[in-house]
C-alpha cells in the first residue's frame, strides 16, 4: 500500500508543476502583447423606412459578440445576436397606419465590455388617399346596375341610407343596384365611403329619373276591306292597361303584347267606323285605335255636270273589274267585283268634269298622273293606308286643302305642281323626301312646316309659291335643293335647322320680302355649304339673322370652325361688328357680301386668304383689320365699301393682291408695319398665280404704323 501511495503523490506533484509552468507562460505572453480594445460599429446610425411593411438590413462590424434589442413593438428584430466580424442586422417594420410619423431605436450592446451602439429608425406618417369614379350615377326609372371604382390605401366602410339602392363589394370597388321606380318624380340617393379613424368620407350621388308611364301602340289605325279579316296591334307599355271597344262588330283577343282584331264581312255601301281604347285609370292615360271597314268595293265621286265619269281602264289601274258605274242623287258610284288596292297610273287623268272623289280604304297606292289635269277637282279623300303617291298625281287640280295619309313615305316630283288653289297642306311625319317641283306654282299656299323626318327638299320644290309667307324646316333636313324657294316673293321668315349641310344654287333667290332667318346654332350655320351664288343663302335677301331668338348684331365667329365658307353671311343686315378668332385660316368668297350695316371687322390673326368679294358692298364699313398671316387678298374684296377709312394691314410681307381689292376712298388710310413700309410702297415681286404683290396703286394711302 505504501508503494502505491508514493506513486500517487509523485503524479500529483508532476501535474501541479505542469500547471504552474503553463500559467507562467501565459503571464509572459500577456506581458509581451498590447491590451485589446473592443468595438461595435454600424454602417449607418439612422435609417428612414417606408410607411408600408418592409424588411431592412444594416451592417455591423465588431470585435466581439453582441446582442440586439428593441422596445418598439412596430420594429421586429429578425437578427438578435451576432459574433465578431462583419454581420448583418436584419429587421422589419410594421405598416404605419397612423397619420403621424414615428421614431424607434435598436440597441446593439455587449454588456461584458460595456459596449453600446444605437440604430435610430424613422418611419414616415401614413397619408390616406382614396379615389372614387364616377361621383355621379344616373339611372333610368327601370333601374339597373352600375360600377363604382374605388382606389384606396386604407380600409373603408360603405354605407347606404336608401332602401331602393343596394350594393356588393368587389376587388376594385362596388356594384350598385337600383330598383325600378314607379314614382313620377326623380329620386336622389347617396352611397358613402368612409373611414372614421382618418375622418375621411366621400359619397357617390345617385339619381334616378322619374317614372314615365307609357303606352305605345302600333299601328294607330286599322283599315279593313269589305271582306273583313284579322289584324294585329302591337302594344309596348310599362304599366297595366285595359282594352275595350265601342262597337260589337269588332272581336278582340289579347296574346301577350298583341291585340288580335277580327272583323267579319261587310256588305253595305257606306263605311263603318269604330274605336279600340287602351287605358290606365290610375295614370289617366287613354290611347285610341281608329278602326274602319270599307264599304262594298266602291268609289264615290261627283261631277260638274251630274253625269257619269269614265275612268281609264286600259292599264288595269284598280286591280279589280268595274261591275257598274251609276250616277244617282248627285253621287256617282263605281262598283267593283273585288276590293281595290290601287288607283293606278292615268286612272282619272284629264277628267275635267270630276269635282270630288272618295277613295276606298283598302287602297295602298295612287299611281303616276292618276288625277293629273282634273282641273275641277276640289276635294279628295285619301285613306291612311296609302304609302305611295306617284309623280304628277294631282298636278293641275283645283284642290284647296288636302290631308295626306300618315303612312306616306315620299312626296314625289310634281305631285302637286300647278295646284294654284291649294292653301293648306300638312306633311305627315312619315315623309322622308319632298321631290323636285312637288309644290311648284302652288300660288295660294301660305305656310309650310317641313317635319323632322324629311332629309331632303329637292330642287324647285316650292318654287313660285308666291303667297308663301313662312317656311319652318324642322331638325332632320340635310339638304335644300337648287331653286327650292325661288320667287317666293311673300316669304318673310324661314327657320333653318342645325342638320342642314348644303343649300343649292338660287335656293332663296328673289325672296324679296324675306326679313328673318332663325337658327339655333351658329357653328352649324357656318358649316353649311352654299353652292355657287350669293343668292343661295336666304340672308342674301337683306334679311336679319336670329340665333335662339336673339338678333345677331355683334358676330363672334365660333372657335370650333376653321374656314368661313362661301356666302356664309352674305346679305345679313343685322350684323354690325365681326370678331374673327385665331382658329380661322380662310375667309371665303362673298362671305360678308352686302352686309350693309357692318361697321368694323377685327381679329383674324391666322387668316391666310381672303376670297373675292368677301366684304364687297359693306357700304357702312369704317374699320377693318387684315391679320398678320394673310398671304392673299383676292379680287374686289372691299369693293363698294364707300365709308372705309381705316384699314390695318399687319403682314410684314405684303400679301399678294388682285386688281383693286380696296376702294379709293378720300381720306382712307392703310396702316402697314413700320419696318415693312418700303416693301409695300416700293418693292414689286413676280405674280403669284393671278395675283400681284405690287401695292404701288395704293402708295398715297399707305402709312407706317407700330403694331
Amino acid at each position: 500500500m505504501s508503494r502505491f501511495r508514493n506513486v500517487y503523490i509523485l503524479l500529483a506533484v508532476i501535474f501541479w508543476a505542469f500547471i504552474a509552468c503553463e500559467n507562467l507562460t501565459d503571464v509572459i505572453e500577456d506581458n509581451d502583447s498590447p491590451e485589446l480594445v473592443h468595438k461595435i460599429e454600424l454602417s449607418q446610425k439612422s435609417i428612414e423606412v417606408d410607411v408600408l411593411s418592409s424588411e431592412y438590413s444594416v451592417s455591423i462590424s465588431s470585435t466581439c459578440s453582441w446582442e440586439a434589442k428593441c422596445e418598439d413593438d412596430w420594429i421586429i428584430l429578425e437578427t438578435q445576436r451576432g459574433d465578431e466580424g462583419v454581420r448583418e442586422l436584419i429587421f422589419s417594420v410594421i405598416h404605419n397606419e397612423d397619420i403621424k410619423a414615428r421614431n424607434g431605436v435598436i440597441v446593439i450592446h455587449n454588456e461584458k465590455n460595456n459596449l453600446f451602439s444605437e440604430l435610430h429608425i424613422y418611419q414616415k406618417e401614413f397619408a390616406p388617399t382614396i379615389n372614387i369614379s364616377p361621383e355621379l350615377l344616373l339611372f333610368a326609372y327601370s333601374g339597373g346596375t352600375q360600377k363604382i371604382s374605388i382606389e384606396s390605401n386604407f380600409e373603408y366602410v360603405i354605407r347606404n341610407d336608401c332602401e331602393w339602392i343596394s350594393y356588393e363589394e368587389t376587388e376594385s370597388g362596388i356594384n350598385v343596384f337600383v330598383d325600378s321606380s314607379t314614382k313620377e318624380s326623380k329620386r336622389i340617393g347617396e352611397v358613402f365611403i368612409s373611414n372614421e379613424k382618418y375622418n375621411i368620407s366621400k359619397s357617390v350621388k345617385i339619381e334616378q329619373s322619374a317614372f314615365i308611364p307609357q303606352i305605345d301602340i302600333y299601328p294607330e289605325s286599322l283599315i279593313f276591306s269589305s271582306q273583313g279579316g284579322s289584324q294585329e296591334v302591337e302594344i309596348e307599355a310599362n304599366i297595366q292597361y285595359k282594352v275595350s271597344s265601342n262597337s260589337d262588330w269588332l272581336s278582340l283577343s289579347q296574346i301577350e303584347n298583341r291585340i288580335i282584331v277580327e272583323v267579319s264581312a261587310y256588305d253595305e255601301t257606306s263605311r263603318r267606323d269604330a274605336q279600340i281604347t287602351i287605358s290606365n285609370e290610375d295614370y289617366r292615360i287613354v290611347k285610341g285605335i281608329e278602326v274602319s271597314q270599307s264599304a262594298l268595293n266602291v268609289i264615290r265621286y261627283t261631277s260638274s255636270d251630274g253625269k257619269i265619269i269614265l275612268p281609264n281602264t286600259s292599264n288595269d289601274p284598280f286591280g279589280a273589274n268595274i261591275v257598274s258605274n251609276t250616277y244617282e242623287n248627285g253621287i256617282g258610284i263605281i262598283l267593283f267585283d273585288d276590293s281595290l288596292n290601287a288607283v293606278g297610273r292615268f286612272a282619272f287623268e284629264d277628267c275635267s268634269r270630276l269635282t270630288n272623289i272618295i277613295i276606298p280604304e283598302g287602297v295602298l297606292s295612287i299611281g303616276d298622273s292618276a288625277f293629273e289635269g282634273c282641273v275641277n277637282l276640289t276635294s279628295i279623300s285619301i285613306p291612311n293606308n296609302v304609302s305611295s303617291i306617284g309623280y304628277w298625281a294631282f298636278s293641275g287640280c283645283s284642290i284647296k286643302d288636302i290631308v295626306l295619309p300618315k303612312r306616306l313615305i315620299e312626296i314625289k316630283g310634281c305631285t302637286f305642281k300647278d295646284c294654284h288653289d291649294l292653301t293648306d297642306i300638312v306633311i305627315p311625319n312619315s315623309v322622308s323626301k319632298i321631290g323636285e317641283s312637288a309644290f311648284e306654282n302652288c300660288t295660294s299656299l301660305k305656310e309650310i312646316v317641313i317635319p323632322n323626318e324629311v332629309y331632303s327638299i329637292e330642287r324647285c320644290a316650292f318654287r313660285n309659291c308666291t303667297n308663301l309667307t313662312n317656311a319652318s324646316i324642322l331638325e332632320g333636313t340635310k339638304s335644300i335643293g337648287d331653286r327650292a324657294f325661288e320667287h317666293c316673293q311673300s316669304l318673310t321668315s324661314v327657320s333653318i335647322p342645325n342638320s342642314v349641310i348644303e343649300m343649292g344654287e338660287l335656293a332663296f333667290c328673289d325672296c324679296s320680302k324675306l326679313e328673318r332667318i332663325d337658327i339655333s346654332d351658329l357653328s352649324s350655320w357656318c358649316r353649311i355649304k352654299f353652292i355657287n351664288y350669293s343668292t343661295t343663302n336666304p340672308l342674301s335677301n337683306k334679311a336679319n339673322l336670329y340665333v335662339c331668338g336673339e338678333l345677331l348684331v355683334d358676330l363672334v365667329v365660333p372657335t370650333d370652325i376653321t374656314i368661313l365658307g362661301v356666302s356664309t353671311f352674305s346679305g345679313c343686315q343685322s350684323i354690325k361688328s365681326v370678331t374673327i378668332p385665331n382658329n380661322i385660316v380662310e375667309i371665303g368668297q362673298n362671305t360678308f357680301y352686302g352686309c350693309s350695316n357692318l361697321i368694323s371687322v377685327e381679329g383674324g390673326e391666322n387668316v391666310k386668304s381672303i376670297g373675292p368679294n368677301a366684304f364687297r358692298e359693306c357700304e357702312n364699313l369704317q374699320k377693318a383689320e387684315i391679320g398678320s398671316c394673310v398671304e392673299q387678298i383676292h379680287n374686289e374684296t372691299f369693293y363698294g365699301c364707300i365709308n372705309l377709312q381705316t384699314l390695318y394691314c399687319k403682314p410684314t410681307i405684303p400679301p399678294a393682291i388682285s386688281n383693286n381689292p380696296f376702294p379709293f376712298n378720300s381720306g382712307m388710310k392703310i396702316f402697314v408695319p413700320r419696318n415693312s413700309y418700303y416693301s409695300y410702297t416700293q418693292y414689286s415681286s413676280p405674280s403669284i398665280g393671278t395675283l400681284q404683290t405690287n401695292w404701288c396703286n395704293y402708295n398715297s394711302y399707305i402709312e407706317p404704323y407700330d403694331f
